[in-house]
Formats: structure tokens, C-alpha cells, sequence
């Protein structure tokens, strides 16, 4: 069991000094990921990570939807980062591909986020 607190500690350890991102990288990642779980704290979701599903992510970006693509995209590109990060060190089974990668079927325009490689906040 790990706590969403701890890994996003992790995640920031390892995006300093393995990855060596810029201080204004870290910045909005740490921006970022507080955002995120103040929702989940807000949302009375779980703060355990192995209990965050696809559902409370789904639950974010339904919230995110009412800002612009160009604020939405950084964010999403974090959580996905965030994810990987996690799943390569297997903290957890998420496939970040998999949440943030739907179908027109599934969501209406309002709701569909493009796929990034990356962010450009570095």
C-alpha cells in the first residue's frame, strides 16, 4: 500500500535527479499533482494509490473540462507522467494509456483530450 503522497515524493525525486527536469518543470509538476489530489481529498476519494481508479480520473477530467485544451493538456500530460512513473517502478497497474485514451464512442468533443507525447514544460 502506498500512499498518493509518497509516490508523487517519489515522482518528483526521480524527475529531479534522474531525469533532471527544470526547476520550472517541477514547479507546475508539483502545481499539477496538488491540483489533483485536492480533488481526490475534496471528492472524499481515496488517498491510497492502489484505490485510485480509472472512475476518480475520469472525475478529474470532467472537471479540467471546463478550462481551455491549452490548460487541460499540461495537466494531463503530468498525471499521465506520474502513471508511468509509477507503473515502471510497479507501485501500480495502471495503464495511463488506457485511461486517458478514448473513444468517440465513449465521450463527447467536450470531454476528449488528445494524446501527448510529452510535456513542454521543460
Amino acid at each position: 500500500m502506498f500512499i498518493f503522497k509518497d509516490a508523487m515524493t517519489g515522482f518528483f525525486d526521480h524527475c529531479r535527479y534522474e531525469k533532471n527536469l527544470s526547476a520550472k518543470t517541477l514547479k507546475f509538476y508539483t502545481i499539477d499533482l496538488l491540483q489533483f489530489s485536492a480533488f481526490l481529498e475534496l471528492q472524499c476519494f481515496p488517498l491510497v494509490g492502489t484505490e485510485i481508479d480509472k472512475a476518480h480520473l475520469k472525475g478529474y477530467l470532467q472537471e479540467l473540462s471546463v478550462w481551455k485544451p491549452k490548460t487541460i493538456k499540461p495537466k494531463v500530460a503530468t498525471l499521465k507522467a506520474l502513471l508511468n512513473y509509477l507503473e515502471s517502478r510497479t507501485i501500480s497497474t495502471f495503464c495511463s494509456g488506457a485511461i486517458f485514451t478514448k473513444s468517440p464512442e465513449e465521450v463527447s468533443a467536450k470531454h476528449s483530450f488528445p494524446r501527448s507525447s510529452g510535456s513542454s514544460r521543460k
